[in-house]
């Protein structure tokens, strides 16, 4: 199961900002969820962490705070990890 949220980040310990949660098997709807987060303007510049997990494991995480080239940082042209194991 794929989660998609945005905390907000305190010095005694972090919230989930309601109504800000994706629950889905679906990797193409999280990653929907997680974009459309990610380009929202509300957050830019604050202290949010912007996560996708799949399974309680951490894929991709985006700080507002951070700038290009910072971590964790995700460029908006990025591919986003799915967590899936690719065999050669």
């Amino acid at each position: 199961m794929y989660k998609v949220y945005v905390l907000k980040r305190r010095k005694r310990g972090s919230e989930v900002v309601k109504n800000s949660k994706t629950d889905t098997p679906s990797y193409a709807a999280a990653s929907a969820a997680f974009w459309e987060i990610r380009k929202d303007t509300r957050y830019k510049g604050k202290n949010f962490l912007l996560l996708m997990t799949k399974d309680k494991v951490k894929l991709n995480v985006h700080s507002f705070l951070a700038k290009a080239g910072d971590e964790p940082y995700i460029e908006l042209d990025q591919t986003l990890n799915s967590g899936e194991k690719h065999v050669h």
